[in-house]
Formats: C-alpha cells, structure tokens, sequence
C-alpha cells in the first residue's frame, strides 16, 4: 500500500462507510474528531491506486501516544491488519511510549501475533426505553446547559471527575463547545445538577439514530458523590433520550470501574460490545 494525501471530506467518507450498518464506528469518538492530525495528532491513509484502504489516528495521550486504525473489510484478517500496524507504528515518535486501541477480533489477534498485551478495556452497555424518572437528591435542582455561562465549571467537573483519565479529563471549553457543534447538542441535552445554583455534575447526551441515543459523558464532582446524585444524573440523561423519539440508549464505561458498571446495571443496562487497550 502506498500513503495517500486525502482531505478531510475523503477521510471522514472512508470512515462513515466502514461505520454504515456496524455495531461499532471505525474509530472512537476522540480519535475521529482528530482524524485529520489536529491538535498534535498524526494521522495517516494508505491504500491502492489512489482509493483509501487504511486510515490510522496516533493521539496523545496524557504521558503516552494512542493509537487507533481503521481498516477496509478486506484487510480485516490477521495479515491485513498486521501490515496496517506496521505501517502505523512506523509514524509514532521515535522511543515515545505508545499503546494501541482494538476492537476488531482481527486486529487483536494480530497484536496479540506482534507480542502486544492487553492492558485495559472499556465496555459498552445498552437498555432499551424508557426508563424511570430521575429522584433527584434533596438540595439538588437539575437544569439545562447555559452555553458559555456553564462552560468553565463542567470543563472543572469533568477534570475532577476524570482526574485519572488521561483522554476524557483533558477536555477544555473548547473542545467542548466544539463537540457540542458537531453533535448538534442542545441546551437540554446537557443536563446540569446544582446545588445552591452552583454546578456539582452533568450528563451530556447526544443522539446516534433516531431510534437510540448515548450518554456521552457524566461526571459528578467527587465532593458530592454518595448521595445518589450519578444515579439521578443516568435516569435524567435517559429521559432526555427517551424525549427525543429514542427507543435504546448507550453509554461507555471502564471495564473495571466496578462501581459505574453496577450502577448501570442496576439500571437496566447490559453490556454489549468491548474495547481493548494494548501495549507493547
């Protein structure tokens, strides 16, 4: 394969048609949004007589790279992704520490090949709707999302809640208001909870199908956990889904965030799908 100079409409139609009619898209919501080696990524295509096969997102990634690829179905063997990975490990920073992201069985059977481990797992989980309405704590009020009012103290609660998340706690106001516009996320779509008119969590959702929708973040300030506010937060988020037209909902959560992955399913959500991390 050769490398291939694609612009961002090209690149974002590879990835929209591998994602077409798949449990699971091409690439994570954070690496697509880089897809074009903004904001000290490197992005790369390869393929065949000018037509992309591969595309490839290498990320920062708190101290380290991440890494994630995006294959045409007929690379999607052991062979296949093996050269991908070749070609994608060629572009990380000469002995910059660097792990890779596979949900594809083929290519977790050829970085397990390679030598690579697995290091962590993220899961995804669904239920269908609707679902019980929101108790909301005592002192607690839950309202909209006040654009360019709220934006500084969600960007603070997302960081403290995801403090040991190397990707998701290093959102800034503008990556927020930037994934709001892509997303088409509107005011009630971002559910703040406040306590004496101050925000202490939110639940962001955003629709994937007319028919489903996803938590797409929540985040509780750890000074108030405990008292059944990230509960709430799930079953506002939901009615908000359920609001829309949606008719299933998903979230994404650590494998081993025992406590998330309980709580959720104690609300009704089962998992579904598995996102592996990797390492050398």
């Amino acid at each position: 394969m050769e490398r291939l100079d694609l612009d961002e409409k090209e690149i974002a139609e590879f990835l929209d048609g591998l994602s077409a009619g798949r449990e699971l898209p091409a690439l994570s919501g954070h690496k697509a949004r880089l897809a074009t080696g903004r904001n000290g990524a490197i992005a790369a295509s390869w393929g065949r007589d000018g037509r992309i096969e591969a595309h490839a997102v290498i990320a920062p990634h708190g101290d380290r790279y991440a890494l994630e690829t995006a294959v045409a179905p007929r690379l999607e063997h052991a062979e296949g992704e093996r050269q991908v990975l070749d070609l994608t490990l060629g572009l990380v920073p000469r002995d910059a520490p660097f792990t890779v992201w596979a949900w594809r069985p083929s290519q977790q059977a050829a970085l397990e090949d390679m030598g690579f481990v697995p290091l962590r797992a993220v899961v995804r989980m669904r239920r269908s709707l609707p679902a019980a309405p929101p108790r909301v704590p005592d002192g607690v009020e839950l309202r909209p999302w006040r654009r360019g009012v709220d934006d500084e103290a969600i960007v603070a609660i997302n960081r403290a809640a995801f403090a040991d998340h190397p990707e998701q706690g290093a959102m800034t106001v503008d990556e927020l208001v930037a994934v709001a516009r892509v997303t088409g996320t509107e005011p009630d779509d971002l559910v703040v909870a406040t306590i004496d008119g101050a925000p202490v969590g939110f639940c962001w959702t955003r629709p994937v199908t007319p028919q489903e929708g996803e938590i797409h973040v929540i985040a509780v300030e750890p000074s108030v956990t405990g008292r059944g506010l990230g509960r709430a937060l799930v079953l506002a988020g939901l009615e908000q889904i359920h609001g829309r037209g949606g008719r299933r909902a998903r979230l994404w959560t650590d494998a081993d965030n025992g406590r998330a992955v309980e709580l959720y399913r104690r609300l009704g959500f089962a998992q579904d799908a598995v996102n592996v991390e990797y390492g050398p």
